[in-house]
Order: structure tokens, then C-alpha cells, then sequence
């Protein structure tokens, strides 16, 4: 069934999830994680001068469509209103079809997928009342129907010409990691025979996260993506060849097992059969594609792996630390989780084995077990490995983490009795700082650290940590702290 734009005016919030931890998510917005650690980039603006993306004003457009029951009529009459407010040139959609195609979907492939509102059990269009908790009432979210998706992708020749089969890329002599070819998941999948059919094998990885529309509200846009790693590097992060597959829209988080159901069983067929894309020519090929890993932020990962929060006991994804509780003595007082390293007593590393266990014991007992809450669907997946396929956060734990930290440590007068406070050295600070002209690749110009870094993004913290501090406070840091 096809979404239109009146099925918009269906979506209601569904019931809250029970969470035992909260987190503070400050910092993500503009920030996406598949772009490589060396050029993050801001989204691309909706017009010249303005600090909104095209996607997230489009967004914006179909939730005051929602709210205000609009017509597909008054929609597009919105959209011409707003295209006559911005400078030219710029790329806001004209009709219904180029903003549908702005933010991924499209007429042909789309469904809702319906669920209970209670226990977010999946429901069908007919359905009436949940089966399992006899609940009345249903909410859905979107899918993107994957295969469509592709053969769609191999109707562009940029996409179809620029695809590569990798396996000579993984008989490098050396250890050098320079791509995901060189990493221990591709060759598995090349020394396992994956690729070795007339067909083509892609692999994907996967992210998720959710997009505050408003800042008042809790109601966030969920959308789901697939890259394509056959691609090169600078593709890959195009926005036109990226998979679009799911999309959760309300004011709750998803319940991960219902909104990646629909995912999952497509991703197993895939795995498994393939699909037959036929070319102008007449000539066709069986497509295969597997995910190859997931790209979250912590608490969306904590959503994905079916673990506690990461500020809660036994939050770290990657070991069974189970941490302690410390009593905050700075501005913000209470008390939160720490983990402590005990070099007589190492944490055991989490194994995929191991935690599925943990997690049926978790559901038999219906409480957590080292941090883990249930079975993750993506467990289902051929190949991945739902612990080490997730690769560590690091736009929150290095730049929103470590470098802010260290930026409070040396510029917040809280700290000015220790010896590495570097406050009455400001000014150098500054005008070295400023005076700085970065090359195209890092995208925002410098800007104060001393008045500034409550702002600062997480491009602008990873900046200030691999390329300016360690030149910057080279004769300004004391030398015990700058080594």
C-alpha cells in the first residue's frame, strides 16, 4: 500500500518506553557519522546563508502538513509560499514528487507497516485489535521497500559504473587499514566464498538515529540508511546513493524489533537469493547484499543491541565492566555511573555467543542481565557479529567526550587552583587560535575556545584536539600535562 500524504494525519504518538537511564545528547545536530573522520561536513543548507538543511526544512513541512490536516493541494502551495521567501538559486522541491524524492521516499515501493500502540507487536491493515495483548489500537511507521530501491540505483550509470568487486583489494601484504576492505569482517566474507558467483555482491552498513524537529518537543524523525562500501569513499556519502529504507516519525523512540522487522527479513532475502536486475540492454544479474555493521550514537546503539543506557551498570557495549556510582562535585551535582579500570580484575570482552545467552536468560527472567535487556533482531543478520560489528561512538566519546573535557579542564575558572588551568594565558591562546587558516577540508573557520566552546560542534571539538591544541599549547601547557 502506498503512503499519500493524508496517511501523515494517522500518526499519533504511541505510549512511552520504559527506560532506566537518560542521556544528555547535546552536540549531534549536523552531524553525520558516515562521513569520513577527515572532512565531516554540515548538511547542505536549504538556501545560501541560511542554517538549516533542505532535508530537515522539508521534514518541517510534512509535520505542519500533519498537524494542520493539510491537503496534498495546500502542501504544494506551501511549498511554492516558502520557495518564494529564499535567495536564489536553491534546491527547494516545487511539487509533492521532488520533496518525497528529497528525503528518500518515493510513490512506488512505500507501505506502512502497522503496530500495537501497547505492546508494539506488528499488526496487520486489517487488524483491529493486537493478537497478543488484545489492545485497540495501532500506529505504523514507513517502509521503504529495499529492492526497489536498488534496481532504481542500477538505473543510474554513476552508480552501476563506479561499483567494484574488492576481493584482489584484500590480498594487501601489509596491515595497513585503509578501508573497510582491509578489515577483518571483508576478508571473512572473501575468504568464505561470498563473492565468488557471477553475480554482484554488495555489502552496507547501517545507521540510525533520531532528528529532533523542534527543540520544545520530544517529536523526532527516525530514518533508517544503508551505504553501499562498494562504492568509493566520496559516493558513499552522497546522499542520492544512499538506501532509505525505514522511517519512524512521533514522540516516542522506536521499539528496534518492530521498526527493524521489516529490514531484517528483506536483508535475509537478499543474503540469501539475491534479486534479478535487468539493464537496458537485456542483459541481468542477481544482486546479493548483506549489512556489514551498524553506525549509531550511544543511545541509539543502546536501542539497536537491546543493552541498558550507557550511563547505567554494565553499559559499555564491548566488556561486562559493570562500573560504580561517583558523586559529582562540579556544576552539575548529583551522582553518576563511572568505570573505574581494575588492573587486577579485567573486565571479560562481550562475545556474541555469550551475550545471546545473556539475553535469553534476561527474557526468561524479565530483568537485565550484565546490561543486556533482550535479543536484538539485528542477531538475525547473516554475518554480523551484534558486539564487534558496532564500532565505538567516537563523535560522543572523543570529541563531545574527551576534548571538551580537556577544554574545561584547561579554560573553565572552576579549575583555576590547578596547575594545568591555563586561564591567565588566554589571550595567546586566542590570537594563536584565531589567526589560524584551516584548508578547505575543515569546513568551520576557528572561533573562540574561551568564549565559544559551549557552542562548538563536534567537528569544531575534533578540530581543536588533532589539528590546533597540540600546536597551539606547545609553550603554553604545562610540560607533564601537554605529553
Amino acid at each position: 500500500m502506498e503512503v499519500t500524504l493524508e496517511d501523515l494525519n494517522e500518526l499519533k504518538p504511541g505510549n512511552i518506553m520504559d527506560e532506566e537511564d537518560e542521556s544528555d545528547d547535546e552536540g549531534n545536530e549536523n552531524f553525520d557519522p558516515f562521513i569520513d573522520l577527515r572532512t565531516i561536513t554540515e548538511p547542505e543548507p536549504l538556501a545560501p546563508g541560511l542554517n538549516i538543511s533542505l532535508q530537515n526544512s522539508l521534514l518541517l513541512h510534512l509535520t505542519f502538513a500533519k498537524r494542520h490536516n493539510l491537503t496534498k493541494a495546500a502542501l504544494k502551495d506551501l511549498l511554492h509560499l516558502t520557495s518564494l521567501h529564499l535567495i536564489r538559486p536553491n534546491k527547494f522541491p516545487s511539487n509533492l514528487a521532488n520533496m518525497y524524492s528529497s528525503i528518500g521516499l518515493s510513490e512506488v515501493g512505500v507501505a506502512k507497516k502497522f503496530y500495537c500502540k501497547n505492546c508494539y507487536g506488528i499488526l496487520n491493515e486489517a487488524d483491529t485489535q493486537c493478537s497478543n495483548c488484545q489492545f485497540v489500537g495501532k500506529d505504523f511507521f514507513i517502509f521503504n521497500d529495499i529492492e526497489e530501491q536498488l534496481r532504481k540505483q542500477f538505473q543510474k550509470s554513476s552508480f552501476k559504473d563506479n561499483l567494484f568487486q574488492p576481493p584482489a583489494r584484500v590480498h594487501n601484504k601489509d596491515d595497513a587499514i585503509r578501508d573497510i576492505y582491509d578489515g577483518k569482517f571483508y576478508k571473512k566474507l572473501v575468504n568464505e566464498g561470498y563473492f565468488e558467483n557471477d553475480g554482484i555482491n554488495l555489502t552496507c552498513q547501517l545507521n540510525s538515529d533520531g532528528v529532533s524537529l523542534f527543540k520544545s518537543s520530544t517529536y523526532s524523525v527516525w530514518p533508517v540508511y544503508l551505504r553501499i562500501n562498494e562504492l568509493p569513499p566520496y559516493m558513499r556519502n552522497c546522499k542520492e546513493f544512499k538506501l532509505l529504507p525505514c522511517l519512524w516519525f512521533g514522540k516516542q523512540k522506536p521499539y528496534m524489533r518492530t521498526f527493524l522487522r521489516p529490514l531484517v527479513d528483506a536483508m535475509k532475502t537478499l543474503f540469501h537469493s539475491g534479486i534479478i536486475i535487468r539493464f537496458a540492454d537485456g542483459t541481468k544479474v542477481n544482486v546479493r547484499m548483506v549489512i556489514s555493521g551498524g553506525l549509531f550514537d550511544l543511545p541509539a546503539k543502546c536501542l539497536a543491541q537491546e543493552m541498558v543506557q550507557f550511563n547505567g551498570y554494565f553499559g559499555c557495549s564491548f566488556c561486562e565492566i559493570k562500573g560504580e556510582q561517583a558523586t559529582s562535585n562540579g556544576k552539575k551535582k548529583g551522582s553518576k555511573t563511572v568505570f573505574p579500570l581494575n588492573k587486577d580484575c579485567i573486565p571479560k570482552l562481550r562475545q556474541e555467543d555469550r551475550t545471546i545467552v545473556q539475553a535469553i536468560l534476561a527474557l526468561e527472567r524479565n530483568k537485565t542481565i550484565f546490561g543486556i535487556k533482550g535479543c536484538s533482531i539485528l542477531a538475525e543478520l547473516p554475518y554480523l557479529n551484534i558486539i564487534w560489528n558496532f564500532p565505538f561512538d567516537y563523535m560522543h566519546g572523543v570529541f563531545l567526550g574527551v576534548s571538551k573535557t580537556l577544554a574545561n579542564l584547561w579554560f573553565d575558572s572552576s579549575n583555576s587552583k590547578n596547575p594545568w588551568y591555563l586561564g591567565g594565558m588566554s589571550n595567546i591562546v586566542e590570537n594563536r587560535l584565531v589567526a589560524i587558516k584551516p584548508p578547505d577540508e575543515i569546513t568551520r573557520l576557528p572561533r573562540s575556545i574561551i568564549n565559544h566552546r559551549g557552542y562548538y560542534k563536534a567537528n569544531e571539538y575534533r578540530n581543536w584536539l588533532f589539528f590546533y591544541a597540540p600546536i597551539i599549547l606547545q609553550d603554553v601547557l604545562p610540560e607533564p600535562y601537554y605529553r
